[in-house]
């Protein structure tokens, strides 16, 4: 009797066995169930496949330099497109509000990853911050000056002598044209600012209460939109006809650099991948930028959007690839940084720029 029972048993569990489709669809079933596994000779054997945990995603917070443009579009590519996850990485894209905040916030850890004018940088890296441009964005200045014809109607850096130029203090553009005068043989001194808000200077120049307004050159559409209304004709110039430097860049602190370069370099494989599928699109990627964000002015972001190959292309771009630093123009980028606004101390080259994240980026996507 008892030697039957011992037949009728094994039979029972050469049944089940057999009904659970081998050893490896057993594991997955006991695994999805949340019972352990059994462990059989079969299991424990070295050809047999070991489940293995995945890896936590590294949370990225990314901040940008201030509201989101349309050439902002790659970091939304590459999200979309999974450029980001593909590289084991969860992205929080955040607007900014400056790029000194963006890149104070980068240097305590707020953010881990920046978007930032790199004079703002340059400044933060004279008072003590440790953060370091990995790769470019904005690689020529994008400032332009922004006159009426039918008013002031300035057609060059000279033509500003004895004119007022509006904006909020300190802004980029306005302390830049200092240099931009100086390089076209003009006098700034003789340049009245005055001070107001980004959004009063559209209505001041559209009824000629101010001379010029500048900014960067993405907001083209706005200035235009705004004389339009007043039935008058946009004049602009770009300050890159007359100086030679580096804009906005990806920052990331030292910290980053030397406790997880392998983040920085992953990282920048996902974003390259972003630039180059924007680049490429019809629209340089402002539908992704209205998939995530439907309530943003679209006739806005798709003229933004338009000028990243103007952001993204100078000569070592072209050369050496997207986001590609020269020596020489960082170089000319600290010198103007520099003179026209007060650091703390000299800075050298090295502790604001690398291009080994972004040459290894570019070697290995």
């Amino acid at each position: 009797m008892k030697k039957v029972l011992a037949l009728l048993l094994t039979a029972t569990m050469v049944i089940m066995l057999g009904s659970c489709g081998g050893n490896n669809q057993s594991t997955t079933t006991s695994q999805e169930s949340g019972t352990a596994p059994a462990q059989t000779e079969s299991a424990s054997s070295p050809e047999s496949a070991t489940a293995e945990t995945p890896k936590a995603k590294d949370k990225v917070t990314v901040m940008l330099n201030f509201t989101v443009q349309g050439d902002h579009s790659p970091w939304f590519v590459a999200d979309a497109k999974g450029y980001f996850a593909e590289q084991n990485i969860e992205v929080d894209i955040q607007r900014g509000y400056g790029s000194g905040d963006t890149v104070q916030k980068v240097a305590t850890g707020v953010a881990q990853v920046g978007f930032a004018d790199i004079v703002p940088m340059i400044m933060s890296v004279a008072e003590g911050a440790k953060v370091k441009a990995v790769m470019g964005g904005i690689m020529n200045e994008p400032s332009a000056l922004y006159s009426a014809a039918e008013d002031a109607n300035i057609t060059s850096p000279k033509d500003m002598e004895g004119k007022t130029i509006g904006g909020p203090p300190a802004d980029v553009s306005i302390v830049l044209l200092e240099a931009v005068m100086k390089k076209a043989g003009a006098d700034f001194s003789k340049v009245e600012v005055v001070n107001m808000d980004a959004t009063t200077r559209l209505p001041m120049l559209a009824t000629g209460q101010i001379d010029s307004a500048a900014s960067f050159y993405e907001k083209t559409v706005l200035f235009t939109k705004a004389l339009e209304e007043a039935n008058k004709n946009l004049v602009m110039w770009r300050y890159d006809e007359y100086i030679n430097k580096y804009s906005c860049a990806i920052i990331v602190g030292d910290d980053m650099i030397d406790n997880n370069p392998d983040l920085v370099r992953r990282f920048l494989v996902a974003l390259l991948k972003g630039y180059e599928d924007a680049l490429n699109e019809p629209d340089f990627g402002a539908s992704y930028i209205m998939d995530k964000h439907p309530e943003f002015d679209s006739e806005y972001i798709h003229a933004s959007a338009a000028t990243l190959p103007d952001a993204v292309w100078d000569e070592t771009a072209k050369e050496k690839g997207i986001g590609v630093f020269s020596p020489e123009k960082i170089q000319e980028t600290l010198e103007i940084a520099e003179e026209y606004w007060d650091l703390a101390r000299s800075v050298t080259a090295d502790e604001v720029y690398t291009n080994e994240f972004i040459e290894w980026a570019h070697a290995n996507r």
